[in-house]
């Protein structure tokens, strides 16, 4: 695989997701994957993980992949600051960045789904936002 190369990630419902290569550097299930060469034909199934939170999963690491771009550092870099505990407000704009807030400011069925499946993929600065 080369650089420019594309992954296609496809999710429990058969949907299809083309990623850069630098979008499975944010999980260290599918950066493995790709280190171990076991990807075949440039196709990832990932059979337990809804569309929703594939979707929302991708787009989270195509936001840090493109902050790390820009500005050069971001979740994958800098590590979210750790959450104090007891949180300081129950508005989660108080506590992380306002795209951060308004990431997870979904339905609980939802985060929790979203919860499992960055725990598969071990996408860790989505599992501390969360």
């Amino acid at each position: 695989m080369e650089n420019g190369d594309k992954i296609v990630l496809v999710s429990m419902e058969g949907e299809k997701h083309p990623v850069d290569l630098a979008i499975l550097d944010m999980s260290e299930y599918l950066k493995g994957m790709k280190e171990s060469g076991s990807i075949k034909s440039n196709t990832i199934s990932l059979e337990n993980i809804k569309e929703v939170s594939l979707k929302r999963i991708i787009d989270f690491c195509e936001r840090c992949v493109l902050v790390i771009i820009v500005v050069g550092t971001y979740h994958l870099d800098k590590p979210l600051a750790e959450i104090e505990r007891p949180l300081k407000s129950s508005n989660m704009r108080d506590v992380v960045s306002e795209w951060d807030a308004d990431f997870v400011n979904i339905p609980t069925e939802e985060l929790l789904d979203l919860v499992v499946a960055a725990n598969f993929l071990i996408v860790q600065p989505l599992l501390d936002l969360t």
